[in-house]
């Protein structure tokens, strides 16, 4: 799945992230590589919903990405 993702349009890309943000079997490099998009349309639910993602991984999208990234990692329900 990793691997087609950089294959579809934004639009496409948004779509999935929004079909499979809260999944918990969701792998994690997946959710990691929508959490990191560039665009935050697909990128936003995975932030806000993804069990899978750690609190590493969220540091470090943190410090790389936009402020409309940190606002969708600050609306999580829960953080360490």
């Amino acid at each position: 799945a990793n691997r087609s993702l950089g294959a579809m349009t934004g639009g496409d890309r948004a779509a999935y992230a929004a079909r499979v943000a809260a999944e918990p079997a969701l792998p994690q490099a997946v959710a990691k590589t929508l959490a990191g998009d560039d665009d935050i349309a697909v990128a936003k639910l995975v932030l806000r919903l993804s069990p899978v993602l750690t609190d590493a991984d969220l540091a470090a999208i943190a410090v790389t990405q936009s402020q409309s990234h940190l606002a969708a990692i600050a609306e999580r329900a829960t953080l360490s």
